[in-house]
């Protein structure tokens, strides 16, 4: 059975149509453990049920595969490979319980990328896609993928990103791998965030924003969340608290910042909690005094609107707002 080692050396040496590396079986009371998954019950989402059945094969499972080591991870991988959707499924928790030993050993977070690709792009029941795409975003502070491999997770997230619930919250797990990597945004994720922030959908939308400040074209993200400042849009708060309280983009959106402020103030009475966004905005942009009046200003008016319980709120930021403050923080 080719070893990690061997795997590493055939994508440095090899062609590229063998470059992409395979998982094997390197253990064999591992791959015993998960094939007992096939007499289980597991729902849409891929989680297994709390039987007794399943706790009898499942908790033993987890206590052995907690002590990870290469040879049970990579057979792990070398299982999403099995006909068996709840083994395929098993396998992919397995691979989140090694994630320790995946970010301490380079040959085999390689290994994991590629193989949760693979199995990705052939995957068909949704809730192993799930699982699988949670495991590899549990181990997304790795390095840098390359191109050709930004590219086909780019592929396989716009896809999951069309689908029903399931699919998109395994889009979501794989936009948060992205997310964490070093680097700025390759062409192909930065299309596929402009592309999430114009559809405006809630569940994606956070994560598409947490990759917006690594886009280069900041303009192209202030085009694409300006129409979501409208109070009737799902996710009107999120693209508020990113404009305002974050400068790199805020610095590019200057025309919005004005709708955002006018936005969280009147939404603020339905929700105080709204208010948090000022906070943020005091303390990460030098704002010309006029707009700082202009927020103490829309406070006051907003103050004999609000709830008694929450008027503190407001006499804490018209304190702040109605005088200077210098930039604290970037």
């Amino acid at each position: 059975m080719r070893s990690l080692l061997a795997t590493a050396l055939v994508g440095l040496l090899g062609s590229a149509a063998a470059a992409a590396p395979k998982a094997s079986i390197r253990d064999g009371e591992t791959k015993k453990r998960l094939l007992a998954a096939s007499a289980l019950t597991m729902d849409e989402r891929g989680y297994f049920g709390n039987d007794q059945a399943s706790v009898a094969v499942l908790n033993p499972f987890t206590g052995y595969v907690n002590s990870c080591t290469e040879a049970i991870a990579e057979t792990c991988l070398a299982m999403y490979g099995d006909a068996e959707p709840r083994v395929r499924s098993l396998a992919a928790s397995c691979v989140q319980a090694c994630s320790t030993l995946v970010l301490d050993t380079p040959a085999l977070y390689d290994l994991t990328v590629a193989v949760t690709l693979d199995g990705l792009e052939r995957e068909t029941h949704a809730g192993v896609a799930l699982q699988q795409t949670y495991a590899v975003a549990s181990v997304g502070e790795g390095k840098a993928p390359a191109a050709r491999t930004v590219a086909r997770i780019a592929k396989v997230t716009t896809r999951l990103a069309g689908g029903a619930a399931v699919q998109r919250e395994s889009a979501k797990h794989l936009l948060d791998f992205l997310g964490r990597q070093p680097g700025p945004v390759a062409p192909a994720i930065e299309e596929l965030v402009l592309s999430l922030l114009r559809d405006g959908r809630r569940d994606l939308l956070a994560s598409a924003l947490g990759l917006a400040d690594q886009i280069a074209d900041q303009r192209g993200v202030c085009k694409a969340v300006a129409p979501q400042l409208r109070a009737d849009a799902p996710a009107w708060f999120e693209v508020a608290a990113f404009l305002l309280g974050h400068p790199p983009s805020v610095a590019a959106c200057d025309d919005l910042l004005d709708p955002a402020i006018d936005l969280v103030l009147a939404q603020g009475v339905v929700n105080v909690e709204a208010l948090i966004v000022f906070e943020d905005l005091d303390q990460k942009r030098a704002l010309p005094a006029a707009t700082r009046k202009r927020i103490a200003s829309g406070l006051r008016a907003a103050r004999g609107k609000a709830r008694t319980g929450d008027r503190a709120i407001y006499d804490h930021l018209i304190q702040t707002y109605a005088r200077p403050r210098r930039l604290t923080g970037k």
